[in-house]
């Protein structure tokens, strides 16, 4: 995969085009994940732990939207992501949940 992007790089005049779209395509997959409760291989998210009835949100990581309301993409002619710009108490919102910061 690597080498047949290095060799499209060769052969485009701009890859500013080609950037955009592979970062729309990343949002995409990540926002499907969010929406499907799954990974963008098809691998269901962990169930919600229980909680109250009433604190219980409707989806995973669905609690408020925090994290999925600043979902972004970004490119240029060289690069191409995705990124989470939510803080939770002072800490990377996505980071928490990913390695799981205790207070």
């Amino acid at each position: 995969m690597i080498e047949t992007l290095k060799g499209l790089e060769n052969k485009v005049s701009s890859t500013e085009p080609l950037m955009a779209e592979l970062a729309n395509h990343l949002y995409n997959i990540t926002s499907d994940s969010f929406e499907n409760e799954k990974s963008p291989d098809g691998i269901s998210w962990n169930p919600i732990k229980p909680r109250k009835a009433d604190q219980t949100p409707d989806k995973i990581l669905r609690d408020e939207g925090t994290m999925q309301d600043s979902l972004s993409a970004f490119s240029s002619k060289d690069k191409a992501g995705i990124g989470l710009n939510a803080v939770a108490n002072g800490f990377p919102y996505g980071l928490v949940h990913q390695f799981w910061f205790r207070r």
